[in-house]
């Protein structure tokens, strides 16, 4: 390792030197186009050498990074890059914040030409997407001139000295009369409701007539948490064209938002302007009446549960789900709730036949595997917060029991009056292991 540090260093010293020779032979009217030149090792996907087009006005600043994307595992441990530009209307100010260990670079404003060579000194390879350095430009011509930035590749060597094929990709520097404010288009968040762990996936379309990226996008949700978005996975940096828009996402889960409905909306800047996009409808967390399993369900018998159900959140119901021991085809058969009111609703599982009840439930699209853990009732209703309701649940094989009379959970309070078993035999301390919900 000493002599792989030694041997980089020598390495590094001569390049500068190199560096300093070069500039002194380069033409009053250098442009030089970029090379993909290859000799190489094999990537699964092309790796590629690329700094982005940019508009933007006069006298102004702008960074913009010299990035090597798709570096395969073998990864890239020397980088020597040519940047050439028109000095007329565009300089060069600063070269920094390099994903190299040992990064330097010369700039010459008076012909255009900036040398940025990057080295890992004792780490291994960079792989992935590779920043080479950011660069700092500032607009220095008339509003309307335009310069190539391009990008000439000298050396991209592995860690074994092998070049590493690849292409390049250019850029333009665009001086624009003005700028235009960025656009939010197409948010939306699916599923439109869900429980604790149903993650709900926030998306919005950014679009800049001047291709400018986003200094930010964020999701705020109820106008009061803020969020950073991220772009769409398969939108690759060098392929993002922002004229016609890019997607960018992020994930909530029902737990991190809260049971009720969440407004949202989006929010981004192209670094000069804003831009906002409220949502077009709000999402919902939905409570749901989930007794959970104890972590011994045994013994575990079929037979009748008879008790009550005190929501101290308001449920929204369409089916009974019953825990069932593993491996066996534990399930409830029936299910009846009431009140003192005399309302009630009643439903009868369908067997083991992966569907739902009749073909009105076939209909909704509720057969699926393992379907025969659920009862779904044929209309969908609620439960009160606060109220108390009466429930008697029939069930079969082995579902998992709680073995005890009354349990808290967190959406509100079951309690056993009853349960007689298949043999016959009573007991006050037997609970079902159920979900009810949507």
């Amino acid at each position: 390792m000493k002599a792989k540090k030694i041997l980089l260093l020598g390495l590094c010293i001569f390049s500068l030197a190199v560096t300093v020779v070069a500039l002194a032979d380069i033409p009053a009217t250098a442009s030089a186009t970029a090379s993909a030149t290859a000799s190489a090792t094999s990537q699964s996907a092309t790796t590629t050498v690329f700094i982005k087009s940019i508009n933007t006005t006069l006298n102004s600043s702008v960074v913009l990074p010299i990035m090597i994307t798709n570096v395969s595992e073998a990864g890239v441990s020397a980088s020597r890059i040519n940047l050439t530009y028109n000095p007329g209307v565009v300089n060069v100010l600063a070269v920094k914040n390099s994903s190299f260990e040992l990064s330097t670079s010369n700039i010459n404003n008076t012909v255009g030409f900036t040398k940025v060579i990057g080295f890992q000194m004792a780490a291994a390879g960079l792989v992935g997407d590779v920043k080479v350095a950011d660069i700092e430009f500032q607009a220095v011509g008339e509003q309307g001139e335009v310069s190539p930035l391009n990008l000439e590749v000298i050396e991209l060597n592995n860690d074994l000295g092998v070049s590493i094929q690849h292409e390049v990709k250019n850029g333009t520097f665009r001086i624009i009369d003005e700028n235009n404010a960025p656009l939010l288009e197409n948010g939306t968040v699916e599923p439109g409701a869900g429980y604790f762990d149903t993650s709900f996936t926030y998306k919005v379309s950014y679009k800049d007539l001047d291709n400018d990226p986003p200094s930010f996008i964020h999701l705020i949700i109820d106008n009061s948490s803020l969020f950073e978005m991220s772009v769409v996975e398969g939108e690759e940096e060098s392929e993002r064209n922002y004229t016609k828009g890019v997607r960018y996402e992020h994930e909530l889960t029902g737990s991190e938002l809260g049971v009720g409905r969440h407004t949202y909306k989006f929010e981004a800047s192209d670094g000069r302007l804003n831009a906002t996009l409220e949502g077009l409808y709000s999402n919902e967390v939905l409570a749901s009446f989930d007794t959970g399993t104890p972590e011994n369900p045994y013994p575990s018998i079929a037979g009748t549960h008879n008790g009550t159900i005190s929501p101290n959140k308001t449920i929204k119901v369409r089916r009974l789900y019953t825990f069932p021991c593993p491996g066996t085809g534990g399930h409830s058969e029936y299910v009846r709730i009431w009140n003192s009111t005399g309302w009630n609703v009643s439903a009868r599982w369908a067997g083991y036949c992966a569907r739902a009840q009749g073909e009105k439930g076939k209909e909704r699209g509720r057969a699926g595997e393992g379907d025969w853990r659920n009862i779904y009732f044929e209309e969908n209703f609620t439960l009160h917060a606060g109220e108390e309701y009466n429930y008697s649940i029939l069930t079969g094989s082995y579902p998992k029991i709680w073995h005890t009379g009354r349990l808290e959970v967190a959406n509100g309070a079951i309690t056993c009056e009853q349960f007689v078993d298949k043999n016959g035999k009573v007991y006050k301390d037997r609970l079902p292991t159920i979900i009810l919900g949507v």
